[in-house]
C-alpha cells in the first residue's frame, strides 16, 4: 500500500485533471462502473454495449492506469479521489 500512496504523490492527476483528458466519455463511464463495484455484464447492460466491448475497455484501462487487477484499479482511483479533496481543502 505505501507503493500506491508514493505513486499517487507523484502522480497527482491520475484521474482528474490531466490523464482524464485522454480518457474517451464511454472510458469514463467504464471507469466509474468499475469503481462502482459493477461486473463487466452490468456495465454493458447499463451503457447499452456488448459484455466484450467492455472486456476491451476494461483491460485498456488496466493498462493505462499501469494495473494488472481490478481492485487495483479500484483503490487507485479512489485514493487519488481522496488525495485530490485533501489538497483542495488544506489550500482553502
Amino acid at each position: 500500500m505505501l507503493w500506491l500512496w508514493c505513486y499517487l504523490k507523484q502522480n497527482k492527476n491520475i484521474y482528474g485533471d490531466k490523464l482524464a483528458e485522454n480518457l474517451t466519455d464511454i472510458e469514463k463511464r467504464v471507469l466509474e462502473g468499475v469503481v462502482a463495484c459493477k461486473t463487466n455484464s452490468e456495465i454493458a447492460e447499463e451503457i447499452g454495449y456488448t459484455e466484450r466491448h467492455i472486456n476491451r475497455i476494461v483491460r485498456k484501462l488496466f493498462r493505462f492506469y499501469g494495473v494488472k487487477k481490478r481492485i487495483e484499479l479500484v483503490k487507485l482511483i479512489i485514493i487519488s479521489r481522496y488525495d485530490t479533496k485533501k489538497d483542495v481543502l488544506q489550500r482553502t
